[in-house]
């Protein structure tokens, strides 16, 4: 049985953040908030981790999975000379919902799939992600859960312009 966390309630969510980031440690999968939809999260440097998310998520090694970073600085670290345009469009829109595909550093020890030398990365604009970002202070994989989109996610889609969802205020699962 999986715990559920609900972060609009600081106690549960600083509870929530402490677990998912010890069951992130631990190689464990956790599902997160993310500013779209809910992501089911993985550490990017733990390959049965990596390996365990794409196989929950019934997608093979051709289809890698983004990387999750909580500050756009980190996205330096990631790559070896990360393109102008790049830096230019993370500028503009981050946090939110642009993934950047890059080369990524040769010497990163981490296996996301057959991604060619590249990954696709995100700076997620969720309070609750970012949180648990910075908490274990390393990136991890996410891929969206398509079947946990959230209410305000739908009433969008209705032609509300709206916020997707109040910021922070989503749920960790873990277990």
């Amino acid at each position: 049985m999986a715990d559920l966390y609900d972060c609009s309630d600081p106690d549960a969510r600083a509870a929530g953040l402490d677990a998912a980031a010890a069951a992130i440690g631990r190689g464990e999968l956790v599902l997160l908030p993310t500013d779209t939809v809910y992501g089911v999260a993985a550490d990017a440097f733990t390959p049965a981790a990596v390996t365990g998310l794409l196989a929950a998520k019934n997608r093979g090694r051709a289809m890698p999975v983004p990387v999750l970073i909580g500050e756009a600085s980190t996205l330096a670290g990631l790559v070896v000379q990360p393109p102008q345009v790049a830096n230019e469009l993370a500028m503009a829109f981050w946090p939110g919902g642009l993934t950047l595909v890059v080369e990524h550093a040769p010497s990163l020890a981490w296996d996301l799939g057959d991604a060619e030398g590249t990954v696709a990365v995100r700076l997620p604009d969720d309070d609750v992600a970012r949180d648990l970002l910075d908490v274990i202070r390393r990136p991890h994989v996410a891929a969206a859960e398509k079947g946990q989109r959230h209410e305000a996610d739908k009433t969008r889609k209705r032609g509300n312009r709206g916020p997707w969802r109040p910021r922070g205020h989503g749920n960790l699962h873990h277990g």
